[in-house]
């Protein structure tokens, strides 16, 4: 792809964007707290199934 057509793209992608409005940004903010919070979590517990033998 020549760099023109990629900058035009680019243009025409930035011009379809749209800021979200109130309740749309919080939907998508929690929605991204719980996932970071399962992944915590996660790696949380595999940590303590990990180390077992020590606090035993």
């Amino acid at each position: 792809m020549r760099i023109k057509e990629r900058i035009e793209n680019c243009k025409r992608v930035i011009a379809m964007t749209k800021k979200p409005d109130l309740k749309e940004f919080f939907s998508v903010s929690r929605i991204c707290a719980i996932g970071i919070i399962l992944l915590g979590l996660i790696g949380f517990l595999i940590f303590l199934i990990t180390n077992i033998k020590e606090f035993i």
